[in-house]
């Protein structure tokens, strides 16, 4: 059993993930496609350096089964609602981190 194995079994929370689906104008998204996904929420505050170069402090540190965008958004639980910014306790993801195993696979993490 390798740390992969023992990694993605730790990842037992139902995440809902929102992508935007994007319109031809002013980078305004046009819906949102709404999937479950495994992993782990941590409410935690972490300080990062956003893609502006800004020092940020996270809201939550979330493990994730799959890669997942900056576009995007995270909610800890199912939801049936199409539009994450309708959702109570749905953030966007300011930052994310991919870090490789040693069999070629990667640990993936958002930070809202």
């Amino acid at each position: 059993m390798g740390y992969l194995d023992w990694y993605l079994r730790r990842l037992v929370q139902t995440i809902t993930y929102w992508v935007p689906a994007f319109s031809g104008g002013w980078n305004e998204p046009s819906g949102y496609t709404r999937s479950m996904i495994s992993g782990r929420w941590e409410d935690k505050i972490i300080k990062f350096v956003d893609s502006a170069g800004n020092d940020r402090d996270s809201r939550a540190v979330i493990y994730v089964s799959e890669i997942v965008n900056t576009t995007g958004w995270l909610f800890l639980g199912t939801s049936i609602t199409a539009d994450p910014r309708e959702v109570v306790n749905a953030f966007p993801i300011r930052k994310t981190e991919q870090y490789p195993t040693l069999r070629g696979n990667f640990i993936n993490k958002a930070l809202l």
